[in-house]
């Protein structure tokens, strides 16, 4: 028995392995004349795709896999010696059980994931209109700034008219003193 499977494992190998390609070298002793060789060289390409495609059915059929057939009351017999139905029906009840679990805990964790990144973008949020406000705020200073010093300037150019008008009227109020003084001794 042992030996069969030997030869079934070394067949599929052997259908495994990748045929060796020709190299510059190998084609050149396959072809002795040019003529040959020229001839030759259209039918290596068409091997060569052959095997690709050999391979690629291979692969896509499933034909590299070893497949046992199995008797299922046989098995089923077989496992009976070590363990009865009713526990393996329990652990095939446990399996189910963790089985669901992880899914949840697979689930919670994508819920748990998907509540990072929705708190992650809810603070980048907070943070833009925290910088928005701020900028609106320093902006707010800075006309408050603006204003109060125009307010100020207004107010200086104010008390300086002020000051003209009262110097002027000082002024006028001794040119005019100093009038009826010349008037009064005039007279």
């Amino acid at each position: 028995m042992k030996s069969a499977f030997e030869e079934h494992i070394a067949f599929k190998k052997k259908d495994a392995e990748a045929p060796e390609l020709p190299t510059p070298s190998t084609r050149r002793k396959l072809a002795s004349g040019r003529g040959a060789r020229s001839a030759n060289l259209p039918n290596m390409f068409q091997q060569q795709e052959k095997r690709e495609q050999d391979l690629q059915r291979q692969k896509s059929t499933g034909a590299n896999k070893e497949t046992v057939p199995v008797d299922k009351k046989l098995f089923t017999h077989f496992l009976d010696k070590f363990e009865d139905e009713r526990t393996r029906q329990e652990a095939k009840g446990q399996i189910q059980k963790l089985t669901f679990k992880q899914k949840e805990k697979k689930a919670s964790w994508a819920q748990r994931e998907e509540e990072k990144r929705r708190r992650l973008a809810e603070e980048e949020e907070e943070r833009r209109l925290q910088a928005q406000r701020q900028k609106e705020e320093e902006e707010r200073r800075r006309r408050s700034a603006a204003e109060e010093a125009e307010r100020k300037r207004r107010e200086a150019e104010e008390r300086e008219v002020e000051l003209k008008r009262k110097a002027e009227a000082e002024e006028a109020e001794r040119e005019r003193k100093l009038l009826q003084e010349t008037n009064s001794k005039v007279t």
